[in-house]
C-alpha cells in the first residue's frame, strides 16, 4: 500500500500541475514565441509555523500578465480580459 503524502508533497505536485497548465494555456493563445515566458515559471514551498502552514509561490516573468491580458493582440481597454484562464 502507498505510504500517504505529505501536505508539502501534494502543495508541490499542485505547483506543479498549475504551472503545466499556465504553459499550455501560454500555447492555446497563439502568441508566437514565448519561449522565455515559458521558461521563467517557477515554484516555491515553504513550510511554515513548525509546518503546520504552507506557503506556495508562483513566479514568471512580469511580461506574462500582459500576454495573458492580451496586450498587442488588439483587445481595446476594460475588455473584461484580465482573468487568468487554465486549460
Amino acid at each position: 500500500m502507498e505510504e500517504p503524502k505529505s501536505n508539502e508533497q501534494v502543495a508541490r505536485s499542485w505547483a506543479a500541475v498549475t504551472i503545466r497548465k499556465f504553459r499550455a494555456n501560454i500555447g492555446s493563445m497563439g502568441i508566437g514565441d514565448t519561449g522565455n515566458l515559458r521558461r521563467s515559471f517557477q515554484s516555491f514551498v515553504q513550510s511554515e509555523a513548525g509546518g503546520d502552514r504552507l506557503k506556495v509561490r508562483l513566479l514568471y516573468a512580469y511580461y506574462g500578465k500582459f500576454v495573458d491580458m492580451g496586450v498587442g493582440k488588439g483587445q481595446k481597454l476594460g475588455a473584461g480580459n484580465d482573468a487568468i484562464h487554465l486549460a
